[in-house]
């Protein structure tokens, strides 16, 4: 019988930021993991347009772990349906699956959101049973050019938020934690939503400021500038998707969507406080302004 300490998991999409979060989780918690990528060049290689491909890299595994990829076309929603596809004629026991963002209860005009919908419906559809875990925003999306900035007064503080929504916040190595906690405890049909005590930005920026020691302003970002230089990192068509969650929540700044999560399970793990994980990522790269 297969237990918890010798179950095997597979982690699609594992060279990109989540997924190498995961795998490298997975890997410290002493789960055997098998890396999945569309190059290969880290483990095995599987594209999500090709479901025999990933038929054949999910042999033998018991929980396949999906994140969906930074696509936001109605040609994304393909994924999650050959994700499925290949994890029942793999014979997978289940699948857990990264939304990369919480989904809205009433359907939106964002293709950041509905995607991430689709998605999710077309694995629930399946015949294998699925863990749903969906973050709300993480705090290393701080760590991008242009975010956190030298000021006359200390440091301004700018992302595309409304003053006043409250949002959970969670550093992606506890996206990793609480996926290997899903594969070892989740069951089908489980919503998790990880995260921490829900801050206002002005929180957010206080809590930064007593740990890298200087004062700390926020001030909501334009949407669309956001996008703009996201363009530049990730590509017009990811920005565009991205920046559309974002228009969603500054069109709708009473949303609860992002804040604290609901009950979870006693086996989630605590996420690292704002004040910890800023104090390691954000201390460093201030202390070189």
């Amino acid at each position: 019988m297969t237990t918890q300490s010798t179950i095997q998991v597979a982690v699609l999409g594992s060279t990109g930021a989540q997924g190498a979060a995961i795998a490298t989780a997975l890997d410290n918690a002493g789960v055997a993991t098998r890396r999945i990528s569309r190059s290969g060049s880290d483990s095995w290689a599987a594209d999500f347009h090709d479901t025999d491909a990933l038929t054949a890299s999910l042999a033998g595994i018991d929980v396949a772990v999906f994140t969906q990829p930074l696509d936001y076309s109605t040609a994304a929603n393909r994924f999650a349906h050959n994700v499925t596809d290949a994890a029942a004629a793999a014979g997978v026991r289940r699948i857990v699956f990264n939304t990369n963002i919480r989904i809205p209860d009433e359907i939106t005009d964002a293709s950041g959101f509905e995607t991430r919908r689709a998605a999710r419906a077309a694995l629930e559809a399946g015949t294998v049973p699925v863990t749903i875990v969906e973050p709300a925003v993480y705090l290393d999306n701080l760590l991008a050019p242009g975010v956190l900035t030298p000021s006359p007064a200390g440091y301004v503080l700018r992302y595309p938020i409304p003053n006043d929504l409250p949002i959970s916040w969670l550093a992606s190595a506890d996206l990793g934690r609480t996926v290997v906690a899903a594969c070892q405890h989740g069951e089908g049909g489980q919503v998790l939503r990880p995260g921490l005590t829900s801050l206002t930005p002005a929180d957010l920026a206080g809590e930064i400021g007593d740990a890298i020691g200087a004062a700390v302003r926020f001030e909501s970002l334009d949407p669309a500038l956001f996008e703009s230089g996201l363009a530049h990192v990730a590509g017009p068509a990811a920005a565009a998707g991205v920046a559309s969650i974002y228009r969603w929540l500054n069109d709708n700044p009473a949303s609860t969507v992002m804040a604290t999560p609901t009950e979870q399970p006693d086996w989630m793990p605590v996420p690292t406080a704002v004040s910890a994980w800023a104090a390691e990522f954000l201390q460093p790269a201030v202390s070189r302004v």
